[in-house]
């Protein structure tokens, strides 16, 4: 983790702004969504899918990943 907050002299690389965010929410643990599965994107070859979930009142959404083989063995 870089000692200095990101600034416009020194901005943070993509790669260190992917760990923090992923340290963050793995910090949150297991939680429960709700809302709209808007999109999904899944090729037979891929190891992970592409989805969007959507908000079901406002119009915020967020892309997620997650394996193909949780799409594919979906109740």
């Amino acid at each position: 983790m870089p000692s200095a907050k990101s600034t416009p002299d020194s901005p943070w690389p993509v790669r260190e702004v992917n760990t923090q965010v992923k340290n963050w929410i793995e910090r949150l643990g297991h939680l429960w969504v709700e809302g709209q599965l808007a999109q999904i994107n899944v090729k037979p070859n891929w190891k992970l899918s592409y989805l969007t979930l959507r908000d079901v009142e406002q119009e915020v959404s967020v892309q997620l990943t997650c394996p193909t083989e949780i799409i594919r063995n979906r109740p």
